[in-house]
């Protein structure tokens, strides 16, 4: 069609838009602050990217009792792989490309926590231990660092804005979850890391607060 031409670089791309504005490259952390953890201990699902060693994407969901991801420290996290289908798409990507990131979600708070990282598959019996259900701890636990920090950013909810979230019934912890996550001043605002807004090198652990603001 007369007038449309793809894009093939990022000059390219940036041309197009207005630069990001300085408060938004402010809200980008080096880390798992306290108000990510809290996010992370309330919520109950999170998306998981993958990709294997030719680029082929795949994003699964994941979920569980609020906090089934743990926070290890402000740099580490602990996901441990339940029973599924066994067809182990995003485990087996994860052999060939041990990156990988998080999208958190909290029913009812149209904010979200991403994280992207570099993953180890572990079986060590201390880090299964704590994740036992009844009598089946998970055979694998994904450990997800970051070379260097956690870099953390956050931005206006505007991909959920329009959604209309809701669940059979209130969840669990979504009380605390209003107070704890939906006001941008109780998440941190005001962290920085990187000050250019560019994409991190692979291994870096970037946390990124999706909210208002």
């Amino acid at each position: 069609m007369a007038g449309m031409a793809a894009i093939s670089s990022e000059t390219e791309l940036r041309a197009l838009h207005p630069p990001p504005k300085e408060r938004t490259l402010r809200k980008q952390l080096d880390r798992v602050d306290r108000h990510c953890r809290r996010f992370i201990e309330l919520s109950p699902f999170v998306v998981m990217a993958t990709a294997d060693a030719e680029g082929h994407m795949d994003a699964t969901p994941r979920g569980g009792e609020p906090g089934f991801v743990r926070v290890a420290d402000e740099r580490t996290l602990l996901l441990p792989d339940r029973p599924g289908n066994n067809r182990l798409d995003s485990l087996s990507n994860l052999t060939e490309h041990p990156e990988i990131g998080l999208l958190f979600m909290i029913p009812g708070v149209d904010e979200t926590l991403r994280v992207n990282g570099a993953v180890e598959l572990r079986t060590d019996a201390d880090l299964a231990e704590p994740f036992r259900i009844g009598r089946r701890a998970p055979a694998v636990v994904l450990r997800i660092t970051g070379a260097g920090g956690l870099p953390a950013l956050r931005q206006g909810a505007h991909a959920l804005t329009p959604v209309e979230r809701r669940g059979a019934d209130r969840p669990v912890g979504a009380a605390d979850a209003r107070r704890d996550a939906a006001r941008p001043d109780r998440l941190g605002r005001g962290g920085v890391a990187s000050r250019d807004g560019r994409a991190l090198p692979p291994g870096a652990l970037l946390a990124v607060h999706s909210g208002a603001g």
